[in-house]
């Protein structure tokens, strides 16, 4: 039982850091989430960032729970300060996004 919780615990930290990466991923890169209002620089950074998070996730395919917790903070770390830059200082005259309170998507999450 307790090697089965062990279990449990990897894959769920780790499909949280992996659904985090892809989700950071998809709302940078499009222009009707964060796309429109990071500059080039904070998404080159948190593209940057996503990418060696999903690429070390290729190369360790069932990590410690407390690996994968310690890259989600990391990746947290990196990302966070620029989307809230972006709620801040929004590019667009509207006051953030429609039906999102002006809060990027990812608030709740970071």
């Amino acid at each position: 039982e307790a090697q089965d919780k062990e279990v449990r615990e990897r894959t769920e930290e780790r499909n949280a850091l992996e659904t985090f990466a892809y989700n950071l991923r998809l709302q940078v890169n499009d222009v009707d989430l964060l796309g429109s209002k990071l500059t080039e620089q904070s998404k080159q950074i948190i593209n940057t960032a996503v990418q060696e998070v999903l690429s070390w996730l290729d190369h360790n395919s069932s990590p410690l729970a407390d690996e994968s917790r310690e890259k989600y903070k990391l990746l947290e770390r990196i990302c966070k300060p620029l989307i809230e830059d972006v709620n801040r200082c929004p590019v667009e005259s509207s006051g953030g996004g429609e039906g999102t309170g002006g809060k990027a998507p990812l608030d709740d999450e970071l």
